[in-house]
């Protein structure tokens, strides 16, 4: 492979159901990082390992040499990660915007097609500075909005403020029935694994969701009172 040039084996876009990708290119040949620890202990990074470039002087601890989305994966969540440092309440799209809009995209890869090279190489500098500094308030100049605060309690990742709940069936034909300890109104929202939004309702406790119209497959169903969120898969199977 040959610097700043896409690498023979990338992925190309767009999806089977027509969403454009790759949204960006990141480093993915040729990268030296650390090993785990857990894989040279089974043996597969000892010294004697071909790609193995490097060893810790104090320590049993090796550097190897790999590609393919097994680096360049770390690479975009360690950028994902900065920028939710500096603004824990971005949401995904705004995620990806930033890092759309913030990579470096020169005459060598402009001319791959968008399909090959999306929007651009990875810049985690620039992507982290666009954050930098911004009000919790949408501007003209940057289509989204953050503080730094931390994450806000009523966040379903967050275990101590979690909705739980039950679908029954599960799985179901699209009828179900939500049973849950929380007696406030509630709101139902079903997500495809995409992550788009295909049906929203309020539903009172033990409420019947009729979903029906939705095709087979796998969805995620987040319910949601005035203080708490939970979350979890359902399958809906003809």
């Amino acid at each position: 492979e040959t610097d700043n040039t896409m690498a023979t084996f990338s992925s190309k876009g767009p999806t089977a159901d027509g969403r454009m990708k790759p949204e960006i290119v990141a480093p993915g040949s040729m990268i030296i990082s650390s090993v785990n620890s857990c894989d040279r202990n089974h043996g597969r990074y000892g010294a004697d390992y071909d790609f193995v470039v490097a060893k810790e002087p104090q320590s049993n601890h090796y550097y190897a040499v790999m590609q393919g989305t097994s680096m360049a994966a770390p690479v975009v969540t360690g950028a994902v990660a900065l920028l939710l440092q500096e603004c824990p309440t971005l949401t995904p799209d705004s995620v990806r915007s930033i890092l759309q809009r913030t990579a470096n995209l020169d005459n060598t890869l402009a001319a791959y097609a968008p399909k090959v090279r999306g929007a651009g190489m990875l810049n985690a500098l620039k992507a982290a500075q666009a954050v930098q500094g911004r009000a919790c308030q949408a501007v003209v100049e940057v289509p989204f909005a953050c503080k730094p605060t931390s994450a806000p309690k009523n966040s379903f990742w967050q275990n101590a403020d979690e909705l739980s709940f039950s679908i029954v069936p599960n799985p179901n034909s699209g009828a179900f029935t939500v049973q849950t300890e929380e007696q406030s109104e509630l709101t139902l929202s079903v997500y495809n694994l995409w992550g788009v939004l295909v049906h929203r309702q309020t539903l009172p406790a033990g409420g019947e969701a009729q979903l029906q119209h939705l095709p087979q497959g796998v969805y995620v169903v987040q319910l949601s009172s005035s203080s708490m969120q939970g979350a979890q898969k359902m399958l809906i199977y003809r």
